[in-house]
């Protein structure tokens, strides 16, 4: 596994794949401030997926007028560059997401579409197993599916002020294990985290189980 972390790395890295670190960022901060405006009368697994919903929008609409294309297969919401052959997913990590010592896993279970991303990641990766120094880079690949990962956490200060943090990274997964969690990766590029101080905000402490909602169904047409 490559991990990068030294923000010339990262710039490079993130170029070679036509990106910014402030676009990725960006798109975690609208995440976050959709979360943190959330109220006790709001459903309990209503901040976590808003929250995802506004980062996988506002990635889009970041990166559509740079020649990428929104994608919904089977709704796997997924932001797709063409000609370098990548696609992006927004997922909830574990809590050793962003932590260079540490492996994150996705929060939650992966649906059948994701895993099949995955796959044809490994099998696309296995075309240059020999080389353990290999980095990906996308023009060697038909596709290659990252995944920008984003954990949430808040440090209580007052009944209503805390300290809002969101830990991320653009991940290339390479495997999903038995209980369809991704817990191996190729690549790690991991981001500086994105700090939302003293900012008003609702939270009861409570680990939002529910908090990506992401609907992976296969539909057989009927005969």
């Amino acid at each position: 596994m490559t991990i990068v972390a030294r923000p010339t790395e990262v710039r490079w890295r993130l170029e070679g794949l036509g990106l910014t670190e402030q676009v990725l960022r960006d798109a975690v901060l609208a995440g976050e401030l959709e979360r943190v405006s959330c109220t006790p009368l709001d459903p309990l697994s209503y901040p976590g997926s808003s929250a995802w919903a506004l980062t996988v929008r506002r990635l889009r609409e970041s990166l559509i007028p740079r020649g990428w294309r929104p994608e919904d297969a089977h709704n796997l919401p997924l932001i797709v560059e063409p000609e370098l052959g990548i696609a992006i997913s927004v997922n909830a990590g574990s809590e050793a997401t962003g932590m260079e010592d540490l492996t994150p896993t996705t929060k939650h279970q992966k649906g059948q579409l994701l895993r099949d991303q995955v796959i044809e990641n490994r099998r696309q990766l296995n075309l240059f197993a020999t080389d353990r120094q290999f980095i990906p880079t996308p023009q060697e690949f038909e596709r290659l599916t990252w995944i920008l990962l984003v954990r949430s956490t808040f440090n209580p200060r007052s009944s209503n002020e805390g300290e809002q943090v969101a830990r991320c990274e653009l991940s290339l997964p390479a495997q999903i294990d038995e209980g369809g969690f991704v817990s191996r990766w190729e690549t790690r590029i991991i981001l500086q985290p994105v700090r939302l101080d003293s900012h008003p905000a609702w939270h009861d402490g409570y680990d939002e189980e529910d908090d990506e909602v992401e609907v992976d169904v296969s539909v057989t047409p009927r005969g």
